[in-house]
């Protein structure tokens, strides 16, 4: 790992040589894509439950410098993780348990609309520890934007958050909410982003001026995380089959399991059948509603 690390940083430091020296400015990395990382003050795990969010971004995330390549090739190295990451529009996209599936994720993602003909080549840095701040998103929303550049796409805001839950959900396999693509795309400095995820109506809440000063202090455990390595698919499973016990037990129509949320069923059936679930689900079902409450 370390020799693989050592050739990634001289291959970025030869690059970065090249921009400084070579005056041939067309090679000159001539894009780059900022995507932050975001505060969740409310609704961590309530999102995927259709509820009601909160949270804001930070002025720390994800960077790509990239130039496109006008032969769909897509060679990438990160400035975080060991590898080199080079294929063409042409292969196979198959997982490979990498870094660079966040990137194949967003070619297939957005493979199902458009037709994609040029490809991206540069490095990827992101600026804090993995887990906690919603990097995964980030890193799809940046390879999302970047593809989208490269091959002349107008997305709009609505499409671009919809293909990153695509691309998480159906190709990294994590069963993730709303609420990071959301805050990732829609939030504005000194704002506060209040989102519904059963309707996506939201708006920007601005910092009162008769707040007093504040800041925020994020906190790294040591550990770094990824969800797709977590128990995070588990605990949506969990929500899930509160919410169809819930409604099986108040005779509520349930219908079909996937579509079920807690957001259908009203807190006073919570409340009346709550001692009937299984402790994990009730530990679920009681933090989604009292973050609703909160």
């Amino acid at each position: 790992n370390e020799s693989e690390q050592t050739y990634n940083l001289a291959v970025y430091l030869i690059a970065q040589l090249g921009k400084k020296f070579n005056e041939k400015e067309e090679i000159i990395m001539k894009h780059t894509i900022f995507t932050p990382y975001r505060v969740c003050p409310l609704g961590a795990h309530v999102d995927h439950q259709l509820g009601q969010v909160t949270g804001f971004a930070i002025d720390r995330g994800v960077e790509l410098e990239f130039d496109i390549t006008e032969d769909g090739t897509f060679d990438l190295i990160s400035k975080n993780y060991p590898g080199h990451i080079m294929f063409t529009l042409e292969d196979e996209l198959e997982r490979e348990m990498l870094w660079g599936d966040f990137l194949k994720a967003a070619i297939v993602a957005l493979s199902r609309k458009y037709e994609l003909r040029r490809g991206i080549k540069g490095v990827i840095e992101g600026t804090l520890p993995v887990g906690g701040l919603s990097s995964s998103a980030a890193v799809i929303l940046t390879y999302l934007n970047a593809v989208c550049i490269a091959n002349d796409i107008q997305i709009t805001r609505p499409e671009i958050i919809s293909n990153a839950i695509w691309a998480e959900r159906n190709y990294i396999g994590v069963n993730v909410g709303k609420l990071d693509q959301s805050c990732e795309v829609y939030c504005r400095k000194n704002g506060l982003l209040f989102l519904d995820t059963l309707d996506d109506s939201n708006e920007i809440i601005p910092v009162s001026s008769n707040m007093k000063p504040f800041e925020i202090m994020i906190v790294f455990g040591g550990k770094e995380r990824q969800l797709a390595g977590s128990a995070y698919n588990t605990r949506v499973d969990e929500c899930k089959a509160a919410a169809y016990a819930l409604q099986a037990y108040a005779g509520m129509d349930y219908g079909n399991y996937k579509d079920t949320y807690l957001r259908n069923v009203p807190i006073g059936v919570y409340l009346q059948y709550k001692d009937s679930l299984p402790e994990n689900w009730r530990k679920r079902a009681e933090h989604f509603y009292g973050e609703r409450q909160r």
